[in-house]
């Protein structure tokens, strides 16, 4: 592609006659139009004045000494780096043959001596307006192509950003999860086991008290209570936190558990088809399907308006596909691409993170559907 020029610079034109009248004449008559004329008085000359540059025309005397304008016409176009440049021949004497051999090296058009001033000057103005177009049609091409460069650097980089970002999600919930893990395990292995031993020690304490005491026999029946309930809040949160069937029983346990807990907190018929009834799946794999399935519940909960649920887990062919479905409401498509939708940000995120699809949709009175494909093995790894 050929370079263009700067816009200080100006079209050039060729005036190629070996009599130095004449190419006064054509200088005069051109130089109105404010272009960069280039002269020579023989066809050596002109090739040498002309190297390397770029012509929006040239005027050419078909009748000169040595190399005549027919000859230097072909070792003009002979250039492919510049096309093909629009060449007018200037004669005074021309019959067919000489014309057709013109035509066959390039000519556009040809002028007879003497020539009209405003007849020249208007097939010159019609090149070099031509000229002009194309060079703006370059111009454009030029900058189409910077922009679409620029655009794909923009979209490798957030591309680029993207990636890095799931792998700093998927990092960020393999440590929350640790976290939570450890966390559940203190409160049960350490609080829990100590509010039991207080509550034991209750126990013998109120086996052992004088029964003349009422009052007080009366307040460690009430410390009992509230160390029971307390014991159970411990409980609660622990599982919460990370329930210990998912970790010693399995996927399809621990979501049967979560199920169970779920239509008796919330009154919320769930209907779910596991298959196979047992998952064996990575632990990382395992959370993620969980953590999901939780939240599509905490949302029905919270939006749907829903009395039914019904979840479909199926392993197949290195496969995990999920769908969740309720009859309630219906989410809009709004609210799927609402910004701060952070709980399907969060699934979506979850999902991206192993190299999932996640779609979701829904339809007013109708229902909200949620449908998840995950790989068996992380793609992301």
């Amino acid at each position: 592609m050929i370079k263009l020029m700067e816009n200080k610079n100006k079209p050039s034109i060729l005036l190629v006659d070996d009599l130095s009248e004449n190419l006064t004449l054509l200088e005069h008559i051109i130089k109105p139009l404010g272009v960069t004329m280039i002269l020579a008085n023989s066809g050596y000359e002109a090739l040498r004045k002309t190297e390397n540059k770029e012509l929006f025309m040239a005027l050419v005397d078909v009748k000169m000494p040595g190399m005549d304008g027919i000859e230097l016409a072909g070792h003009l176009q002979s250039n492919h780096d510049r096309g093909m440049i629009p060449i007018i021949f200037v004669t005074a004497f021309a019959d067919n043959e000489v014309l057709e051999k013109c035509y066959e090296v390039g000519a556009v058009d040809f002028i007879t001596k003497p020539f009209q001033r405003h007849i020249l000057l208007s097939k010159v103005k019609v090149f070099l307006e031509l000229f002009n177009q194309k060079n703006e049609i370059r111009e454009n091409q030029l900058k189409l192509e910077e922009s679409t460069l620029e655009l794909d650097r923009i979209n490798q980089s957030l591309k680029q950003s993207h990636e890095e970002l799931t792998e700093l999600t998927s990092h960020l919930e393999d440590v929350r999860e640790d976290e939570r893990k450890r966390i559940a395990l203190d409160l049960h292995d350490d609080l829990g086991q100590k509010l039991t031993a207080l509550l034991m020690d209750l126990s013998w304490l109120n086996k052992n008290l004088t029964k003349d005491l009422p009052s007080l026999t009366a307040k460690i029946g009430s410390m009992k209570n509230l160390l029971d309930d307390t014991i159970n809040t411990v409980r609660k949160i622990s599982v919460g936190l990370r329930p210990s069937t998912l970790d010693n029983l399995g996927l399809a346990a621990a979501l049967r558990w979560h199920f169970s807990e779920f239509e008796n907190n919330t009154g919320i018929r769930v209907v779910s088809n596991i298959i196979p009834e047992e998952l064996e799946l990575d632990p990382k794999l395992s959370i993620l399907i969980y953590r999901v399935v939780q939240e599509a519940l905490t949302n029905v909960v919270r939006h749907a308006k829903a009395s039914m649920v019904s979840i479909r887990l199926e392993q197949n062919n290195g496969t995990i596909h999920i769908e969740i479905s309720d009859n309630g409401i219906g989410i809009t498509k709004k609210e799927i691409e609402k910004p701060r939708s952070f709980g399907l940000l969060g699934m979506k995120e979850r999902v991206a993170s192993w190299g999932g699809k996640f779609v979701i949709s829904g339809e007013a009175g109708k229902g909200t559907k949620l449908v998840i494909d995950l790989p068996v093995n992380n793609h992301k790894k």
